[in-house]
């Protein structure tokens, strides 16, 4: 074989050279050689093939057209050019030293050696980015959760007093209309928040229409409100990437294998071509930590690039901007009537990125009695980050003051930080007005260290200066340490230095994973006089169906308490007992959801993200997957109700083809779908019975009928053909042809009849469709 591969490419360098020479006169000899000769050349860049190239050869000299160079990824190629054609070529002597060549006339082969400046820059981007195939559905969709409790003492009646609370959901073309609502025996039905919420993903811009809590973050206040909001939500589209990205750059002369290390753990690997290369996004974690670039050569070479950063999600990328606005009434307390709003309020804040390091912005907030807001600013720092803002405030006459400042690094595990806040007697915000108690001084300091890669150790110390109240001074540790693998010993300890008597509090905890989602702990705590031991033994619900327990005793008082709950598919339910100084309360929750999507409701857990009904129509039995996690099974109907999937991320749900009959076939199997917020989507899997139909076709011509003899009968669906040979009696079969009537064809001795052939609908696998008639003949 080797040898037959040499004979093959020595007869390729022969037929080139002869229509070298045919171009050139039919001689190769200098002496009778023409000025110009054009040769087909295999190029090189870098010792990377970039397949072949046409080259003019003018004695020495090598000319190359430049858009052959820029078509082997070769850039700013700017020599001494002529024309050829309209096009211009560029002479490869006059690029040096950026650009060597050599020309093997025995090999007919061009060898270009370029510096980085002369090669394409090469881009990898490591952020995670939309799936391939999502797609984001708009189903109609609507949903009713229900949550039941009965609840009583021994001495009240076991079941005392009951309580319903629901929530209710309708979304259309993405649009989500929610209300809750709720009562009890000894607490009136009420309605609870109202209100119409509109995400557009290509703005990343939430609107919400009525009842909603509206706050203006650091210093600023808060309140309920029904109105109108606006805001900047990043968490439409979360692939979006709005915080700084941490990006390294480099060149390489030769292909080369690229392996990309964080904090000494490989992160990838990639295979580079020659050239300048700029890794974009590479994975980090907040906080500081160190980059690291490992380039192995060709030749065996290695180099490594190393970059540290800091990494924060208080700080925007440079040019973008978050915002929320709230117009409206301020919502009073629940009442009977449930429908009491009173003064109008504004709140709004907004920040900016005006570049990675530095996201400035304001909060304002305003009632016909108050007006409050000032500046804010975020700053990225190579070792930490700072977070600063000022604010003033009017309420009728009384003026106030407040001002923040705080300052946080971590790295690896370990951190340190501190912050400070101050707010005037008559500082004043929408929820705060002058008189009110309040904390007019606040310092904090903490650090956190890691403990030999077993434990952790935090350390905090707080001053406190609240109105009406004598200051304080409380210093606080908590030590985690893994004893081993299923293991853990906690230590806490807190005392006010200002408080002798029962400033200082003391606990200790171990705890022990038994498996199967069990722990056991064991803890002893103490503040002032007062002890207690405890011991707690709890396993957590799974995720799927399942039991949960918990039982709790104190083991120096005639005190415990015990739960056990259940998750299935359509609700969970708990009963709870507690034991106090003898005596005994008794609770019962129950909690579920109706789903209604697709023509059908559907009972299920209750509604807190989104979920897919996922059909398979007619097929019941086949199991469903959620990022290769089974579900359950289809109902009779074939269909799935998937609760429990994040809003917007793509979600990869998928059948068991197995589990589909033998005599029917499924296009796709699996599926990117994102769901919209607390909204439900419609996912189907539609499957085709294999449906086989045979029968004779004849020729009609006149009062005779003609045998199409070894012709071809083609069927068409849309733009699919099926296609049977027509058999010596006229026979035919085709396979899997869908029930209707379709257009059909026979050709048969260079001549084409067309006709209409109509497929029933049948449970056969085979249908007879006896003898077909086609006397309409199309000439050639």
């Amino acid at each position: 074989m080797q040898a037959i591969a040499v004979r093959r490419r020595s007869f390729g360098l022969a037929l080139r050279l002869i229509l070298i020479l045919a171009a050139t006169g039919g001689t190769a000899s200098p002496a009778r050689a023409q000025p110009d000769q054009r040769a087909l050349l295999d190029l090189k860049v870098n010792l990377v093939d970039k397949g072949q190239i046409l080259v003019l050869l003018r004695g020495p000299e090598v000319w190359v057209a430049v858009r052959a160079l820029e078509g082997a990824d070769l850039q700013h190629v700017n020599g001494e050019r002529i024309a050829i054609d309209g096009a211009p070529w560029v002479r490869l002597g006059s690029l040096a030293p950026g650009i060597l060549f050599e020309f093997n006339e025995r090999e007919l082969s061009l060898s270009l050696t370029a510096s980085s400046d002369y090669l394409a820059l090469q881009r990898l981007a490591l952020k995670v980015d939309h799936p391939p195939g999502i797609t984001y559905p708009r189903n109609t969709s609507a949903f009713l959760n229900y949550a039941l409790n009965w609840n009583g003492s021994s001495g009240t009646g076991l079941f005392a007093n009951a309580g319903l609370f629901g929530d209710a959901g309708v979304t259309v073309h993405g649009a989500l209309l929610t209300t809750t609502f709720g009562g009890a025996t000894n607490r009136p039905f009420v309605r609870g928040q109202t209100s119409l919420t509109i995400d557009r993903r290509a703005t990343l811009r939430r609107w919400i229409i009525g009842d909603t809590f509206a706050n203006t973050g650091l210093l600023g206040g808060g309140a309920f409100l029904g109105g109108v909001s606006v805001s900047r939500e990043y968490g439409i589209d979360p692939y979006f990437q709005r915080y700084p990205r941490v990006d390294m750059a480099g060149s390489i002369l030769s292909p080369s294998t690229l392996e990309i290390y964080v904090n000494d753990h490989l992160v990838g690997q990639r295979d580079l071509a020659p050239g300048r290369f700029d890794i974009s996004a590479l994975p980090v974690s907040n906080g500081h930590g160190v980059a690291r670039l490992v380039v192995r050569d060709a030749f065996g070479g290695q180099q490594e690039l190393v970059s540290s950063y800091y990494l924060t999600t208080s700080v925007l990328a440079a040019g973008l901007s978050e915002y929320n606005y709230h117009v409206g009434y301020e919502r009073a307390s629940e009442s009977p009537s449930n429908w009491g709003y009173t003064r109008p309020v504004v709140l709004g804040r907004q920040r900016f990125g005006l570049s990675d390091h530095v996201t400035a912005g304001f909060r304002a907030e305003a009632t016909a009695r108050v007006i409050s807001g000032g500046p804010t600013m975020n700053l990225r720092l190579p070792f930490g980050e700072m977070e600063l803002a000022v604010a003033g405030s009017r309420e009728d006459t009384r003026t106030g003051t407040a001002a923040s400042a705080g300052y946080a690094y971590y790295s690896a595990g370990a951190g340190v930080g501190a912050s400070v806040r101050y707010l005037s007697p008559d500082y004043a915000t929408v929820s705060l007005h002058p008189g009110d108690a309040r904390t007019r001084s606040e310092a904090t300091v903490y650090a956190a260290i890691p403990a030999g890669g077993r434990g952790s150790l935090t350390v905090r110390h707080t001053l406190l200066d609240r109105q009406e109240q004598p200051r304080s001074s409380v210093t606080s540790a908590l030590a985690s340490i893994s004893v081993s693998r299923r293991t853990n010993v906690s230590f806490t300890a807190s005392n006010d230095w200002r408080d002798r008597r029962t400033g200082l509090q003391l606990y200790a905890g171990l705890s022990c994973f038994l498996g199967g989602g069990t722990t056991a702990t064991v803890s002893r705590e103490s503040q002032g006089a007062t002890r207690r031991s405890s011991v707690d033994l709890q396993q957590s619900v799974p995720v799927g169906a399942g039991y949960g327990y918990r039982v709790s005793a104190d083991l120096e008082r005639s005190q415990g308490i015990g739960a056990l709950t259940y998750q299935g598919p359509f609700g969970r339910y708990e009963i709870e007992q507690n034991v106090v100084n003898g005596q005994q309360a008794t609770a019962l929750k129950a909690a579920g959801g109706l789903v209604a999507i697709g023509g059908g409701v559907y009972a299920t857990r209750p509604v807190r993200d989104g979920f897919v009904l996922l059909r398979v129509p007619g097929v019941a039995g086949v199991r469903g997957y959620a990022s290769n996690q089974e579900i359950g099974r289809t109902n009779r109907r074939g269909d799935l109700l998937v609760p429990g999937l994040l809003p917007y991320y793509g979600n990869r749900l998928s059948i068991a083809d197995e589990d589909i009959p033998l005599d029917r076939t499924v296009g796709e199997r699996e599926q990117m779908i994102a769901t919209p917020y607390r909204g439900g989507a419609l996912l189907s899997f539609p499957v085709r019975r294999f449906q086989n139909s045979t029968g004779r076709v004849l020729l009609q011509r006149g009062e005779t009928e003609v045998v199409p003899l070894f012709g071809q009968l083609t069927v068409r669906v849309g733009e699919t053909p099926f296609e049977s040979p027509i058999g010596a009696d006229g026979e035919f079969y085709l396979e899997n042809v869908p029930p209707g009537t379709h257009p059909a064809e026979v050709l048969y001795q260079r001549k084409t009849c067309v006709f209409t052939i109509e497929i029933p609908v049948s449970a056969a696998s085979i249908v007879n469709l006896g003898v077909v008639r086609c006397d309409q003949v199309v000439e050639p």
